[in-house]
């Protein structure tokens, strides 16, 4: 469930049942006998979205900004084989990220409206908009390297985000936008966090390397 009632994962319109969502976010055997990767839509690249026709319309006209205190991301790093090799496999540390000046933040997203199957119901659904990660993050979510667009609620970009009267310039240069990294704190917590009576709790593992300040 996201804030105001909306629900994290976007649903274009071409999804029009139960069972073309479950396909869409899971995954399906195509008519050819392939398997089709699920794409559940958490997110979507600023870079591409207004260029992009599952997103474009909402890039323009549905933007909206999501309520956090913290974000996580998975720090990827080489396994150690038994002679002291380094093994294509790796091991995953999630580290929760903050803005200690910011009792919380603003990331940035968009939103589509979609019918619920029988009911007739209409909820939103949103996406979070991603960017390069920054200085910090980039140490962090290390294998793709991204990150959410993130506003201080005194930020002025935040609102601006909001307008219904943006250009398409405009929104490329405020969805690109990279919060800095130095402004950022981040630490390792447990594995199993998600799970955890405490997920913000900061974990000790031995031998990770710490991150870089730069």
């Amino acid at each position: 469930m996201g804030p105001a009632g909306m629900f994290w994962g976007f649903i274009p319109d071409y999804v029009n049942t139960y069972e073309d969502l479950k396909n869409m976010r899971e995954g399906y055997v195509g008519v050819m006998g392939n398997y089709l990767a699920g794409k559940p839509m958490l997110n979507v690249r600023a870079e591409d979205m207004l260029d992009n026709e599952v997103f474009a319309d909402a890039a323009m006209n549905r933007r909206c900004l999501v309520i956090s205190t913290e974000f996580y991301e998975t720090r990827h790093l080489p396994k150690i084989g038994k002679r002291g090799q380094l093994l294509k496999a790796t091991d995953p540390y999630p580290y929760r990220i903050t803005i200690p000046d910011a009792d919380y933040f603003l990331m940035a997203a968009i939103y589509n409206p979609w019918v619920v199957p029988d009911s007739g119901e209409v909820v939103d659904t949103f996406a979070i908009v991603t960017t390069e990660a920054n200085s910090l993050v980039s140490q962090i979510h290390n294998v793709k390297k991204r990150m959410p667009v993130v506003f201080t609620p005194g930020d002025k970009k935040a609102w601006q985000w909001t307008n219904p009267n943006l250009s398409a310039g405009k929104i490329k240069e405020l969805s690109t936008y990279q919060f800095a990294g130095e402004n950022m704190e981040a630490h390792p917590v447990a594995k199993d966090f998600l799970s955890a009576e405490d997920p913000t709790a900061e974990c000790y593992y031995p031998g990770l390397p710490k991150l870089v300040n730069l």
